[in-house]
């Protein structure tokens, strides 16, 4: 074993570890950036960008089935599965394999691709090598879970890693997990012309809103089977796959032709040697405190690595704060997190910011529109979702959005904006709106909002 190297600052991940990775070394300090996998992390090569680039063909066919209510009709539109799967798989790649040589090139930049595991405080260890720094960031993502369900150890399960890369459309198939995931690549699969049922052990979306799961679940059950309140008692490969279930109704069998476990996501934290570097972690993800620290002094966290919600742009959020706040402009200020939006990106897509109507606390008022009622979703003859804004009863503050059907990730820009300058009913309502823009669906669920004033 050699002697350990000291750099000025280790980042273990190149996914949101990529906001501080170039930028610090832009800066003068040297940099070493570790990373077992593709560069570019979960977002660029198995998550939010190859599931998209997926998703927006299957939002095209589903649109193009549903053109019959603008009486445009034609002949059915198929995805070529094949060529598809080929050309977002290589578009990633493309992606990921470019980031390399930026960083080879890079003077300040020492790229390791291997496994890091601490230990010692700040002692890390890669490919037999020991280094420090007194600045070390760990930004290794989550993981998969999978579940202990009785004969799944001898059946050819894929996640949604390999799901994502599949150049065969499966038939049948069959998705354990309710959650935005699996529904997620549900649509895909169904738009795409498989048969695909969807096992959950509760309800789907658990934790949303009654309202928007049900309409949710209205609008897709002519396109996905769902089977929720289901008990997974075991899996078993013959000739076709079978998943064995037993419901409240009795037991039931669901065949198919592939599997796909998307039961959740968890930190990614094993044999990174937590223990051997003192970094405290419990229920399964590194503990930070308000500056994103670990228990040792010069050692920060961020990302999915330290639990839900896991989203790309909250751990660009926190990569940037470091930046800015451990280095740029160095100052004590803890994180502030803005409105944290997120989306489903389904048909029809769902898309929540900061609360929903169940998670209010005190007196509120809810304004609730549907798409139909403005005048582009009575061009677009819909019937498929709405809107709602949480208000607080007394200060007619904006609380929180959220809402069901087309367009919804897109237009709950506008409450984020609205909620980040702590705008009120009032606000909202002295606002020009385009016409006939959808948003103007927002502008309806505050006239409604108002009228209960």
């Amino acid at each position: 074993m050699s002697d350990t190297q000291q750099m000025d600052v280790i980042v273990i991940g190149t996914g949101g570890g990529a906001k501080l990775i170039r930028p610090l070394a832009n800066m003068g300090y040297r940099v070493m950036a570790i990373d077992s996998g593709r560069l570019g992390g979960t977002c660029l090569n198995h998550g939010c960008i190859p599931s998209k680039m997926l998703i927006y063909p299957a939002d095209v066919v589903r649109e193009m089935q549903a053109a019959g209510s603008a009486n445009v009709v034609g002949v059915p539109p198929d995805i070529r599965f094949t060529e598809l799967s080929q050309r977002v798989s290589q578009t990633v790649d493309a992606e990921s394999d470019q980031i390399e040589p930026i960083y080879r090139q890079h003077p300040n930049i020492t790229l390791v691709r291997g496994h890091a595991r601490f230990v010692a405080p700040r002692v890390i260890e890669v490919n037999q090598q020991r280094v420090t720094a007194p600045f070390i960031a760990i930004v290794t993502g989550s993981e998969s879970v999978i579940p202990p369900i009785p004969g799944l150890e001898s059946i050819p399960y894929i996640t949604h890693k390999e799901a994502l890369r599949l150049t065969t459309l499966p038939p049948r198939l069959v998705i354990i997990g309710g959650g935005y995931i699996a529904l997620e690549m549900a649509h895909f699969f169904s738009a795409s012309g498989s048969e695909v049922t969807v096992v959950t052990r509760g309800d789907i979306l658990s934790g949303m809103d009654s309202d928007l799961r049900d309409r949710y679940r209205q609008l897709v059950s002519p396109h996905i089977q769902l089977i929720p309140n289901a008990s997974i008692e075991s899996v078993q490969a013959n000739g076709d796959i079978q998943v064995n279930l037993n419901q409240p109704s009795g037991l039931k069998t669901v065949r198919g032709d592939q599997l796909l476990v998307a039961t959740g996501m968890t930190p990614r934290i094993r044999d990174l040697g937590l223990d051997a570097g003192h970094i405290i972690h419990e229920n399964g993800q590194i503990v930070v405190d308000q500056r994103l620290s670990t228990s040792v002094e010069g050692v920060v966290a961020f990302g999915d690595v330290i639990g839900p919600p896991y989203f790309r742009h909250k751990a660009n959020y926190e990569g940037e704060y470091l930046f800015k706040h451990r280095f740029e402009k160095p100052s004590a200020l803890p994180i502030t997190y803005p409105p944290m939006p997120y989306a489903l990106f389904g048909h029809p897509p769902i898309a929540v910011v900061v609360i929903m109507e169940q998670n209010a606390t005190g007196p509120i008022i809810v304004g609730r529109a549907e798409i139909r009622s403005s005048a582009f979703g009575m061009a677009m003859n819909r019937q498929d979702g709405f809107v709602k804004l949480i208000f607080d009863a007394k200060t007619h503050a904006l609380l929180g959005a959220h809402g069901v059907g087309i367009q919804t990730p897109s237009m709950m820009h506008m409450p984020i904006a609205f909620l980040k300058m702590n705008a009120t009913l009032h606000d909202m309502l002295d606002t020009i709106y385009i016409h006939p823009a959808l948003p103007e669906v927002i502008r309806n669920a505050v006239r409604n909002a108002a009228s209960q004033i």
